[in-house]
């Protein structure tokens, strides 16, 4: 007997000149492998180079809908084309029910800070059909990425901020009230410069 996986999957391209692409033959060069919490599908691969290292951040689930899932874990490699090796470690969990990031986390970006690692996730405590009521989030780690801890205002004590708090949150423009995701952060001259996509209603941005 087979077991049927399916869902997402994570595919490399590599380019010499930044504008032409060539697929991997190697590709899916990470998919759901039928167990554990990325059994059926992989999603929001984000690459990282650390200490002589490739990891390959990503968040997994076990059957459909195919959306980002509540774990954040990470393969790792010696060169970007694999092979990659799972690790299966619980690197970091979506939110305790009923705070803002308790439906799916995913990883955006990583950055080295001369304190250690500073990771950018997106999360949302809604889930409509296509469409995501998403706020971008924030978690640090000391020791190389093995483990991670949210960045929590000690000012806000209650859900849905109980746990942990956004460093953006949706609105109060009206162009974003609904939703903020996708987001690009950059270091500038000591600032930090996040670019994001946002929507007004749950009738927009569908993804």
């Amino acid at each position: 007997a087979c077991i049927d996986i399916g869902g997402t999957k994570i595919g490399l391209a590599t380019s010499t000149d930044g504008y032409t692409f060539t697929k991997s033959p190697a590709n899916p060069i990470l998919s759901g492998d039928g167990s554990g919490f990325d059994s059926y599908s992989v999603t929001g691969g984000y690459l990282f180079y650390d200490n002589e290292n490739w990891y390959l951040y990503y968040t997994g689930v076990t059957s459909q809908p195919v959306i980002p899932g509540k774990i954040i874990s990470r393969a790792t490699a010696s060169n970007p084309n694999g092979s990659w090796t799972r690790t299966d470690d619980t690197l970091m969990v979506s939110g305790s029910n009923g705070e803002w990031d308790d439906k799916f986390i995913s990883p955006l970006q990583i950055f080295t800070t001369d304190t250690g690692l500073v990771m950018y996730y997106w999360g949302s405590d809604e889930w409509y059909p296509y469409v995501i009521k998403c706020q971008i989030g924030m978690a640090t780690s000391i020791d190389g990425g093995l483990t991670w801890q949210k960045w929590d205002d000690p000012a806000t004590t209650s859900p849905p901020y109980a746990e942990s708090d956004p460093v953006l949150k949706a609105g109060p423009e009206s162009f974003d009230i609904f939703s903020i995701f996708g987001a690009g952060i950059v270091r500038d001259s000591g600032q930090w410069e996040m670019y994001y996509a946002g929507f007004s209603s749950s009738t927009e941005g569908a993804i």
